[in-house]
């Protein structure tokens, strides 16, 4: 008996301490850098595969056996419904690795979120087991940091290895949500606790800063301002809540200021101005004045327009009959083609290389430049080119997984935008309409009860938003399908609650009346 409950134990610890780290573990890159870093294995992929798998069957085992225990039947079909969902378009590709990858890395982040929902045991375990990380997540941080002002290689951000700097950036993210929520929530009441923990966040918000993922930056700050939310919707703390809110939101401002005047030289956030500036301008010099009707036979090019910038390079269009950057003709025949981007610029490098003089034409000693060019494929160009094919099918879209086909090995950076393209306004506004109002029902159901973890789970889940519009795929998103099944997963927690309720009262009802 004392065996079964030592095991019971260790699967539930494991799999809390597993909810914690999914979000955080980028999939496997995390683990590969580890044992890439400790030369245990050539093969990390392999090894940390392994490991993802066993951790995988440990959480299904504790996500059933809480299910039954709690007698959730329901939410074991809400869970599968869910999955089919979402696995559909994975399913279209008849890819077995795009299907393997969805099982292994992506499904599991359903099994969190309903177990988040339906027990506030396992969510006071979760938000309880943050704290035995900090000690660990704030020594990494230190000597992340350290490393950016310690080696002075280059102008260039740090990467380690296996890790990017996008990695390096959601492993803290992760722990900074967890940690600002359960800060405002008043999870940390002894004063001096308070400091050491306003500390740790400073330091977490530092080490994101200077990572320069702008989408980790964006993201802090907005977890930061959904916390009010728990000012709003909380009980007898208001006051103490507000004014924890004020200090992490002052501090986390304090700090980035503070970090931005004194960014190390490897830090990529140097460049994060100039970069941002660079994607939101793009490359486009912009269309070169030349006479209405050109005679192709005499053609003189502009002096202007052979920058650094290969972007900026004069061609001249065929099809348009004037002069132009060879961005924008590039741009011009992909965005109005309904061929793979690819093809498209295959027939443009042909057509240059060639000489054939049907879609493109440029100066002799142009040729090989002109000939082995390639767009740009900043946030200008993903944004542009899913708008452009959203503007081909307005209302219902031009259907699963088409822009990705299209842009072959990549996305808009946009969910909304991605949704437009695919699904047309239609498939937008029906999703958008429906998380609203999941929501709102849970924000209601909030101030009818009071907050508590559950409210935390909400606002945990909609930390993730600003990677939606700035940073993630709507396909083989595990944050996007956590967010959306926690939504789903409360309003029928709710509902089977209710009706569980409704039928105890008519039995009790029916009992008096015998």
């Amino acid at each position: 008996m004392e065996c079964k409950k030592n095991i019971t134990k260790l699967i539930e610890n494991t799999s809390v301490m597993f909810m914690v780290l999914m979000f955080s573990l980028s999939n496997l890159t995390v683990l590969n850098f580890f044992f890439m870093f400790t030369g245990i294995s050539s093969k990390p992929t392999t090894i940390s595969l392994i490991i993802y798998l066993i951790m995988d069957a440990i959480l299904l085992t504790y996500a059933v056996t809480v299910l039954i225990k709690k007698k959730l039947y329901a939410m074991f079909v809400i869970l599968l419904i869910i999955n089919c969902v979402y696995i559909f378009p994975i399913l279209a590709t008849r890819s077995v690795s795009d299907i393997s990858k969805y099982i292994i890395f992506v499904a599991p982040y359903s099994l969190v979120a309903v177990l988040l929902v339906s027990s506030g045991h396992i969510r006071s375990k979760v938000f309880s087991c943050i704290d035995k990380f900090i000690p660990v997540v704030a020594i990494l941080a230190v000597i992340y940091v350290s490393a950016l002002i310690t080696f002075k290689g280059g102008d260039t951000f740090l990467d380690i290895r296996a890790l990017s700097y996008g990695n390096i950036a959601w492993f803290f993210l992760t722990f900074h949500f967890l940690t600002a929520i359960k800060f405002v929530a008043g999870g940390y009441r002894n004063g001096k606790q308070s400091v050491l923990i306003m500390i740790y966040l400073s330091l977490l918000s530092l080490t994101v800063f200077y990572t320069g993922l702008r989408t980790g930056t964006i993201s802090m700050f907005f977890a930061v301002v959904l916390t009010i939310l728990l000012v709003l919707l909380h009980g007898d703390s208001k006051k103490v809540i507000f004014k924890r809110f004020i200090v992490l939101t002052a501090v986390s401002v304090a700090v980035v200021a503070v970090g931005h005047k004194f960014m190390p030289p490897r830090s990529r956030a140097m460049f994060i101005e100039a970069i941002t500036e660079y994607e939101l301008k793009g490359h486009d010099a912009g269309e070169i004045k030349a006479p209405k009707k050109v005679d192709i036979r005499h053609l003189k090019f502009p002096k202007k327009g052979n920058y650094w910038d290969s972007s900026y390079l004069t061609v001249f269009d065929v099809r348009n009959n004037r002069f132009s950057t060879i961005e924008n003709v590039f741009k011009g025949y992909i965005f109005s083609s309904d061929r793979p981007e690819y093809e498209t610029t295959k027939t443009l490098h042909e057509d240059i290389s060639n000489r054939t003089k049907k879609y493109i034409i440029t100066k002799k000693k142009n040729i090989k430049f002109a000939g082995a060019y390639f767009v740009h494929r900043d946030r200008s160009f993903l944004w542009t080119a899913a708008i452009n094919e959203w503007r081909k099918n307005t209302v219902f879209g031009n259907g699963v997984r088409h822009y990705q086909n299209k842009y072959r090995g990549t996305f808009p950076h946009n969910m909304a935008l991605e949704m437009l393209s695919d699904f047309g306004i239609a498939g937008l506004t029906i999703f958008s309409v429906m998380f609203l109002a999941l929501l709102l029902f849970a924000i209601r159901r909030e101030k009818k009860r009071g907050s508590g973890t559950a409210l935390y789970t909400v606002i945990f889940a909609l930390c993730f938003i600003p990677s939606y519009l700035t940073y993630t795929s709507l396909y083989q998103n595990g944050a996007f399908l956590f967010t959306s099944t926690v939504m789903i997963s409360f309003y029928a927690n709710e509902k089977i609650k209710s009706k569980d309720l409704k039928e105890r009262k008519e039995l009790e009802n029916n009992e008096i009346h015998i």
